[in-house]
Parts: C-alpha cells; structure tokens; sequence
C-alpha cells in the first residue's frame, strides 16, 4: 500500500508538479481483505458469524478438506460449473444442486470432508490434475518454496525474495545473511571499541 501511495504520489508530481504527504495506514490496506467477510452483514443487516459465510469456511464449495494422509486440500468451486465437476468426480452427482444456499451446508460438509478423506492428497490431486476445477494442496511453507511454478520463481531462494521485476529484470540479494557473530568484530571495530576491550568481552560470554 505505501509503495503504491508513493508511486502514485509520484507520478502526480510529474503531471502537475505538487508534492504530497501520504498517510499509508497498515488497518486501511486490510480492509478490502474484510470484503467476503463483511459483505453479508452490510447486505442482509446481520450479525452472522465468520464461520457461516462462504469466507469463512461456512460453504462447502470454498472450503479446506482433510485428506486421509493427514494433509489437505483445498477447494474452491464456487461456479456452478466448478462444482460440478468437482462432485462429479468425487461420484457425488447428487450434490450439484443448489450449493451455494446457505441452508444446508453443514451436511454437505460433512458428506464432502467424509470423501476427500478416503484418499491421500497425492491420489486426489492425480485424480483433479488437468481437469478445469479450482481445487489445489494445502503446502506446508517449505513445500510451498519448492512447489513448482513457485519454486521457480526468481524470488525464491529458500526464503522471501523481491516479488517484483522492473523490464524483466528483478532486484538481487547484495550478499548472503551473515552467519551468528560473523560481522560482530567488524560492527565493534565501526564502534571504535578496541580489540583489548573485545577480547575482554568475549571471555566474559558478551559476545
């Protein structure tokens, strides 16, 4: 949010040659993140639970299941035309009703969750691969690194990277994280803190 503030602040001046001054607030980037959260309670003037909402885990078409390997899915068929497929390869034609009606869907949960726990994440995902459905792993965030496209991605390199590129061209890391005291001589040194006094330091388990 506030590079994109800056960004647009800038370009302002270019066209008009006026400066600004940017409020960038953490809490007012989050709000648009609220939208399915919230929608349903400025629409219908109620107080409904996060829970019951589609956001929220409340629907079965946008919701994460278990798989019998301890590991997860996550499914997000939403459309009708998403949904459809999905049951009707999990050989459940008879739920491709009206699936998002909130009534319901607790048991269409449980008749879901019960499916998908039949089987390991690998087998479903053998079974969903190259099919037009919204449905994908759960990664842990060291598979997440590794997953392919995104383990791929220049930004990754085991750990957060520049997610931007400028002209194709994205900026690189000046030099590796520095290993436990391996700069600590050199920031005393900058501190003018003499090697007598360092070496007293160090007996004493300071640094």
């Amino acid at each position: 949010a506030a590079a994109l503030s800056i960004a647009a602040a800038l370009v302002r001046r270019i066209k008009t040659g006026n400066g600004a001054f940017i409020d960038a607030s953490l809490l007012d980037a989050l709000d648009p993140f609220l939208c399915l959260a919230a929608e349903r309670q400025f629409i219908e003037a109620t107080t409904a639970q996060l829970a019951e909402d589609i956001g929220g885990g409340g629907f079965a078409c946008y919701n994460v299941y278990e798989t019998n390997d301890g590991k997860q899915l996550a499914v997000a068929a939403v459309e009708e035309k998403f949904w459809r497929q999905f049951v009707n390869l999990l050989g459940k034609d008879h739920l491709a009703g009206d699936h998002l009606n909130p009534k319901g869907q607790q048991p269409l949960i449980q008749e879901i969750a019960a499916t998908i726990k039949t089987r390991s994440q690998a087998e479903w995902l053998k079974l969903f691969e190259d099919r037009n459905i919204c449905v994908t792993e759960v990664n842990s965030p060291l598979e997440a690194f590794a997953d392919p496209p995104a383990g791929g991605r220049p930004s990754r390199r085991g750990a957060s990277g520049f997610p931007f590129a400028v002209d194709g061209r994205r900026p690189d890391f000046r030099k590796p994280t520095p290993g436990l005291g391996e700069q600590t001589e050199a920031i005393l040194d900058a501190l003018d803190i003499s090697r007598d006094e360092q070496e007293i330091l160090r007996r004493e388990g300071v640094i």
